[in-house]
């Protein structure tokens, strides 16, 4: 098995003003009470494996997915959220990618049952609805992904993968907000692996 890379994403941006001091140091200690610590919230990648054949490679990872309170609000207002999954693979001596691809998972909230629905890449391809988010988070928890047709045959690549919640998704009144507030912060960065596709004997 090749090693693995993290990469963290989203850094902190920050900010400056031409207040006075005073001012300054009061906003400064509220912010500090009320916001919430970048650590409680956001989507984080772990354990990524991948398998691979001649016929097509299978990528296994664990998804950490833990939702800010504005994620948390919003879906229970009737937003629909959007998990993002990136997958880019790239054989060795090559700039340009070899494969890209994308799947997505969408949480709902059903108020009329007080329920959540998960749609995406299920076994069976149907939604599931579950009495509490966290049964939804649990479900998304593993990664097990099958890719066939790898065209460029036997040689040494990288897999890199990335989650996010897909702010594009999102209603359009909300995203320039979204682009402002560190509440909306979801993004794993990339992790990478080194793998061979051996020749068929």
């Amino acid at each position: 098995m090749g090693s693995i890379t993290h990469v963290s994403a989203n850094p902190d941006r920050r900010r400056s003003a031409s207040w006075h001091f005073p001012c300054c140091l009061s906003l400064a200690l509220v912010a500090t009470a009320c916001a919430p610590s970048r650590q409680d919230f956001g989507i984080r990648l772990s354990d990524l494996n991948v398998t691979a054949s001649p016929a097509g490679i299978r990528i296994e990872a664990r998804q950490d997915i833990r939702l800010s309170g504005d994620a948390r609000a919003a879906l229970r207002n009737g937003v629909p959220l959007k998990i993002r999954v990136d997958m880019a693979l790239q054989k060795s001596g090559q700039w340009s990618a070899t494969k890209d691809e994308s799947i997505f998972y969408e949480i709902q909230y059903l108020p009329l049952s007080d329920r959540f629905q998960l749609s995406g890449p299920l076994p069976d391809d149907q939604p599931r609805t579950y009495p509490r988010l966290r049964h939804i988070i649990a479900e998304m928890a593993s990664i097990d992904w099958q890719l066939d047709d790898i065209s460029d045959g036997p040689g040494q690549y990288n897999l890199s993968l990335r989650s996010q919640l897909d702010r594009g998704s999102m209603p359009g009144p909300m995203q320039l907000p979204m682009l402002f507030s560190s509440q909306w912060a979801h993004d794993s960065g990339w992790v990478s692996q080194d793998f061979e596709i051996k020749a068929e004997s």
